[in-house]
């Protein structure tokens, strides 16, 4: 019989498996930040006792986000990923959500148009080891420095203007958890732009990256490449969007997948001058 529980810290193991299963990036630390964000938001799947399916939910205000959906394949085709999604939309509704949002990948896209979620647009994958890159100079007015811990309100503001909600909880985590700093980039004083990494099990991700302009976020584009050459890397952009896949060539990537942004609800007008790279299907 399949039942359905929050998901525990003790149950990282089980998510680590079918992760692997899957293919995933994903390492233990997130899914120890998304437990964090939401300990009543996470659900696991068992059958006799054992995590065969996962689900997790983040909630910025009216909007929320569903990620880690996933079912050990010896499990597929019996409806597990549907139940532990109504089980979650429930949730959602009663905690006032007025926009849900996902990446899908391919295999998930039917179960989710069942339950009403629209396609947006398609995110573009790139994936590579990075190769020389040069960096680029800022404008004059604009310096750049290293992200500290205690940055997350010199990026939340941007953050939110980029992803029309408020993550700035998500942002301190990913800050406080990032296995090397990200970089600011401040012009009098203020934030113009920010790009943000963390390491995952196959490849480090790149983003969210987010600028006040398409310069800015091409000179971060360029500086976090220059200094994570030979290293491998995930970066995934909104597919037709990037002014800049002759950059993200060059450095030796080429795009490797593709997912679906979808929504349910109220949609939410996305800021393409100012998002420049996803954070990952996790939070969007």
């Amino acid at each position: 019989m399949f039942t359905i529980r929050p998901f525990a810290l003790a149950d990282i193991p089980a998510g680590m498996r079918l992760k692997r299963l899957a293919g995933w990036n994903q390492t233990e630390a997130d899914w120890r930040r998304a437990v964090a964000l939401e300990p009543n938001g996470c659900y696991a799947g068992l059958v006799d006792g054992e995590v065969v399916a996962t689900l997790t939910t983040c909630v910025f205000g009216p909007v929320a986000w569903i990620a880690m959906v996933l079912t050990d394949p010896a499990f597929r085709g019996r409806g597990f990923a549907s139940r532990l999604l109504e089980r979650a939309l429930a949730d959602l509704r009663e905690r006032g959500a007025e926009t849900v949002r996902l990446d899908a990948t391919d295999l998930g896209r039917p179960v989710y148009e069942k339950f009403g979620f629209a396609v947006d647009f398609a995110l573009q994958r790139w994936n590579g080891d990075v190769a020389v890159t040069e960096a680029k100079d800022l404008p004059t007015d604009t310096t750049l420095r290293e992200s500290r811990a205690d940055d997350s309100s010199a990026t939340a503001e941007l953050d939110r203007r980029a992803s029309g909600c408020d993550r700035s909880e998500f942002l301190t985590h990913l800050l406080a958890d990032a296995s090397s700093p990200g970089l600011i980039a401040e012009s009098m004083g203020a934030p113009v732009g920010f790009a943000l990494q963390r390491s995952g099990e196959h490849a480090t991700q790149l983003g969210p990256l987010a600028a006040t302009n398409e310069s800015i976020a091409e000179a971060l584009l360029r500086h976090v490449l220059h200094r994570s050459r030979g290293m491998r890397m995930f970066v995934d952009v909104k597919s037709g969007a990037l002014p800049f896949d002759h950059v993200l060539r060059g450095a030796g990537l080429d795009v490797q997948r593709t997912f679906l942004r979808m929504t349910l609800g109220r949609k939410l007008a996305d800021a393409d001058a100012l998002s420049w790279v996803s954070s990952g299907p996790e939070k969007g």
